[in-house]
């Protein structure tokens, strides 16, 4: 099975346990990912840091799509 790679920018939620101040940074963050895209439903997409040959996959992330800012495939 053939892979695409993708290359995507989201925003992740952020936390903070314990007091600080009101006025510290609360901002979500910025990510950035490269990845072999695995699976993409409606609302989700899952990469992979590596694909085998054999359909197996090392590592995943699953990213929900209202949180991505910008997607493109990226041709190897």
């Amino acid at each position: 099975m053939k892979y695409k790679v993708i290359y995507f920018e989201w925003v992740d939620a952020t936390a903070e346990a314990g007091w600080m101040d009101l006025g510290a940074d609360k901002s979500m963050v910025s990510i950035k990912t490269v990845g072999w895209l695995v699976e993409e439903t409606k609302t989700y997409i899952s990469v992979s840091t590596s694909v085998s040959n054999h359909g197996h996959m090392n590592g995943y992330l699953t990213v929900p799509k209202a949180w991505i800012t910008k997607r493109r495939y990226v041709k190897l």
